[in-house]
C-alpha cells in the first residue's frame, strides 16, 4: 500500500464496473462483422456513467471495444479535465494466468501521462478484463481530475 492509498484508502471503491455487455451482432448498431460493447460505471456510490464502442467481432476487437467503451464512460466523469486515449490492449498467458494489459495515453492539467494497467481474468472474460485493465491504468491519475472527495 503506497502513501496515497493510506491517505484515501476507499478511493478505488468509488469508481466501479457495474456492467459489461457484449451485444450480439444482430443487436445494437454494429454491423455483422462488428461487435458492440456497453460498459456501466458506478461513481461515488450511485451516480452512473455509460459508455459504448464498436470493434471487430474477434477476440482482440472485442477487447479493444471494451477498453474504448470504458474510456467513453469516463468522459462525462472527467468533464474535459483529462483526456484519455487507448494506446493498446493485449492479452497473454503468463505465470499460469490469462492477463489483459492496457496502455493509455492521458493529458490534463498541463501534464502528459503514459498509463499501464493489468488484470488477471479467466480467458472467457477477456472483455471484462480489458475494462478492468483500463481502469487499473487510469485510476491514480483519474483520482485527481474527478473531484471525488477523500
Amino acid at each position: 500500500m503506497d502513501s496515497e492509498d493510506q491517505i484515501n484508502p476507499s478511493w478505488r471503491e468509488r469508481i466501479r464496473v457495474t456492467d459489461v455487455r457484449i451485444l450480439d451482432p444482430t443487436e445494437g448498431e454494429a454491423r455483422n462483422d462488428e461487435c458492440e460493447v456497453h460498459v456501466e460505471l458506478t461513481l461515488a456510490g450511485s451516480a452512473r456513467s455509460l459508455g459504448q464502442a464498436t470493434g471487430a467481432n474477434d477476440p482482440e476487437g472485442r477487447m479493444r471495444a471494451g477498453a474504448n467503451a470504458t474510456l467513453d464512460a469516463l468522459i462525462p466523469v472527467l468533464r474535459g479535465r483529462l483526456d484519455l486515449e487507448l494506446q493498446g490492449i493485449r492479452s497473454l498467458r503468463e505465470f499460469d494466468a490469462f492477463l489483459v494489459i492496457a496502455a493509455v495515453n492521458g493529458s490534463g492539467g498541463g501534464e502528459s501521462y503514459f498509463l499501464v494497467g493489468a488484470v488477471a481474468v479467466p480467458e472467457a472474460e477477456a472483455v471484462r478484463g480489458a475494462v478492468l485493465a483500463v481502469l487499473d491504468s487510469a485510476n491514480r491519475v483519474v483520482e485527481h481530475f474527478v473531484g471525488i472527495p477523500g
